[in-house]
């Protein structure tokens, strides 16, 4: 996205006159690390950026790819210094209220810029640390719901490694959950060990890095937040998604792509709950075949050329399960180094279930009478086992 004039979705055309100083921002680091400065520009994302780290802010500031033509507003970009513990809630209840208190007005700024166009909010977050979990997984989301109570609100969450990025990332991931199902319009979750599939397996990235990984992301909720996301069954929020094709950019230049084979790998990615469009389970082919992911209707997205071919191949989703739309489908030019044909499917499935059964399973075991484990770490900054083990419902063993 150098370019934000092509993406008016995201973007804002602001005047923002000299370089963005510590000074600027309505938080004041306490880290006493300046800054860093940004370029002046015309245009400015429609976000406020936090973080309870100031060098996660500095080290996002500091990115400054050749050609970007946009900079964060300095009015929108705010700072702790002291870190959230990797626990929920310290995130919740010890930095909810004074966070939410500093960034209310660039909120409102943001939405007095959207004017009529407004409709709602995306938080990007993860689940396994204690400010994505607590502070913007759980607090900030239901303050936006209570100042706002119309607003769509879009929760994009990051699952953590099944190996274990934190050690009490079930605790967080359970608490954050239970959360958001009473607040929030949508949760897309993507799982970083499916990313990191995707960038080795497909995108011959032996060593994946995290921003390998949010690269994914970004291109992938570029194509899908102009569509609407909310599921059609109420009570259960949680979706997720599905894209292809799944292409190196160096190899784009030699490939050619039909419809039929972009979307029929896309659909079975959807009905076996596969990251990759390579090593399908052919053999599953009917939705009664107990391997079958089952879906809850499904919105399909379609960019590139070939509408009529297009729209043909997408009517095999309706095999998924449930209402299914299709969306976007229309002739567009594809960006430099992109296919010229790609697909998401997204929307709520069965097989969110497992992993989500798995960590309110371990958590709940956490919380049987015997050693207290790590309760005390939550309990001694104000988590209540109301809190905690709303979760622990989800548990099926």
């Amino acid at each position: 996205m150098n370019d934000p004039s092509k993406h008016p979705t995201f973007f804002t055309k602001v005047p923002v006159k000299g370089a963005a100083t510590s000074a600027d921002d309505p938080v004041p680091p306490k880290t006493g690390n300046a800054l860093p400065p940004q370029p002046t520009a015309a245009y400015v994302p429609r976000c406020v950026l936090l973080d309870t780290e100031a060098k996660v802010v500095s080290s996002i500031l500091r990115e400054r790819p050749p050609g970007r033509k946009w900079r964060y507003h300095p009015k929108c970009v705010h700072w702790r210094s002291a870190g959230a513990a990797n626990n929920w809630a310290y995130g919740y209840h010890r930095h909810g209220a004074t966070m939410m208190a500093t960034i209310e007005k660039s909120v409102q700024f943001q939405v007095d810029q959207c004017g009529a166009a407004f409709g709602g909010f995306v938080v990007l977050h993860s689940l396994a640390g204690g400010t994505g979990s607590g502070l913007a997984g759980s607090y900030i989301t239901e303050q936006l719901r209570a100042t706002y109570p119309a607003a769509t609100i879009i929760n994009q969450v990051i699952w953590p490694f099944a190996q274990g990025e934190v050690i009490v990332q079930n605790y967080n991931l359970v608490l954050t959950l239970a959360k958001l199902t009473q607040t929030s319009n949508a949760v897309l979750v993507l799982f970083n060990d499916h990313l990191h599939r995707i960038c080795q397996s497909r995108l011959a990235i032996a060593s994946p890095s995290f921003a390998d990984l949010n690269r994914i992301v970004a291109h992938l909720l570029a194509r899908l937040l102009p569509h609407n996301l909310v599921p059609p069954a109420a009570g259960f929020p949680l979706i997720t998604a599905y894209y292809g094709p799944q292409i190196p950019a160096a190899a784009v230049p030699f490939t050619t792509l039909t419809w039929s084979g972009v979307l029929n790998p896309l659909m079975q990615m959807a009905r076996t709950h596969t990251p990759t469009d390579e090593g399908l389970p052919w053999d599953v082919r009917d939705a009664a075949d107990p391997r079958a992911c089952v879906w809850n209707g499904a919105t399909v997205v379609l960019c590139g050329r070939g509408r009529g071919d297009a729209a043909d191949g997408a009517r095999a989703f309706r095999g998924l399960g449930g209402k299914v739309r299709v969306v976007g489908a229309r002739e567009v030019e594809s960006a430099a180094g992109e296919p010229d044909k790609w697909a998401a499917v997204v929307g709520p499935t069965s097989a969110l279930a497992a992993p989500l059964a798995r960590g309110a399973c371990k958590t709940a075991r956490a919380h049987v009478p015997g050693p207290a484990r790590f309760r005390h770490q939550y309990a001694r900054f104000g988590a209540a086992r109301t809190d905690a083990f709303a979760g622990s419902d989800w548990c099926c063993c």
